[in-house]
């Protein structure tokens, strides 16, 4: 009899999850402040707290992390760059070719263009935007498809690599919200 390797059970998936938010619970904090930031809600609760009981009046808040983010992303948008396979040798230039126009091709089906500017959004106000390779189960659309995942939902092992390096990640999920009714 051949013992067949076990994969990790709930519990496991449960110890994962709790490190993970517990790992990135300063650094998420931060960036929701940086979404604030970026909304126009300049003011902490303390500071605001403190300028009521000095009696300051309301003040008007110039916001001059919006059009600075703002610069970035419309640099983004304008210098927009394809994604090019290269080959390694001589030989490989043909094939490399055919990947380019594959992987142009999947952008095109799946709106990628799109896609890596949300992400490039999330990278410069909280601080880490994801896409995500996948398979498509529709059978009317490209089986290789491209999906924006929001950094709220990506979580990771805080023991790898900084890079995310998958040699060295044990895990990685994202975890979405949604009602009950929809998840059935």
């Amino acid at each position: 009899q051949i013992a067949m390797p076990q994969g990790p059970d709930l519990k496991q998936f449960q110890i994962w999850r709790e490190e993970a938010m517990l790992a990135s619970a300063t650094w998420r904090e931060e960036s929701w402040r940086d979404c604030e930031m970026y909304d126009g809600n300049q003011w902490s609760d303390s500071d605001r707290t403190k300028a009521t009981d000095a009696g300051l009046p309301y003040i008007l808040t110039i916001n001059r992390t919006f059009p600075a983010v703002n610069l970035l992303l419309g640099s983004q948008a304008m210098n927009k760059y394809d994604i090019v396979a290269k080959g390694r040798t001589i030989k490989d230039s043909e094939i490399a070719q055919v990947m380019t126009e594959g992987i142009k091709y999947v952008m095109d089906q799946w709106d990628g263009q799109a896609k890596v500017a949300m992400a490039f959004r999330d990278e410069v106000i909280p601080g880490i935007g994801w896409i995500s390779p996948g398979y498509s189960h529709d059978p009317r659309r490209e089986r290789v498809k491209i999906s924006y995942r929001d950094w709220k939902e990506v979580w990771w092992d805080p023991y790898s690599s900084p890079w995310i390096d998958i040699e060295t990640c044990r895990y990685l999920f994202y975890q979405r919200w949604m009602d009950v009714a929809d998840l059935q």
